[in-house]
Order: structure tokens, then C-alpha cells, then sequence
């Protein structure tokens, strides 16, 4: 017999509950900090790139005040 099976001849009167892995509290810690990660990184990249390219063209120091403000 599976485990997370209900079998209602034993016992009608209480209710078994089935945990999802998805549901759970660690997995959604766990996707939490790796999709924080995620963005944190494409955010590093895209100010670098905006870097740069207004380096090239002398307005470096506005891009570094548009991060600061953000």
C-alpha cells in the first residue's frame, strides 16, 4: 500500500494529509534565494554594461548616480 494512500475503512473520521514536495517550506526557500540569485546577477551585468558604454562615452558618472538612486 502506498503510504500518502488514504484508506477510509480504518479510520473516516480523520483526515490524512499528503505533503507535496513543491509545497514545501525548504524547497521554497531554497527557489527563493536561487531566483533572487538569478536576478541579482543579471542586475550586476546590465549596470556593468550601462557602465561602460557611458564610460566611452564620458557620462560614467551619471550611470553610477542612476544605480545609486535605483
Amino acid at each position: 500500500m502506498d503510504e500518502d494512500a488514504v484508506d477510509v475503512t480504518e479510520r473516516p473520521e480523520t483526515t490524512q494529509w499528503r505533503r507535496d514536495a513543491s509545497t514545501s517550506r525548504t524547497v521554497r526557500l531554497l527557489w527563493t534565494f536561487g531566483v533572487g540569485t538569478f536576478f541579482a546577477a543579471i542586475g550586476t551585468v546590465v549596470c556593468w554594461r550601462l557602465y561602460r558604454v557611458a564610460g566611452e562615452i564620458g557620462g560614467g558618472a551619471v550611470v553610477i548616480a542612476l544605480i545609486a538612486a535605483l
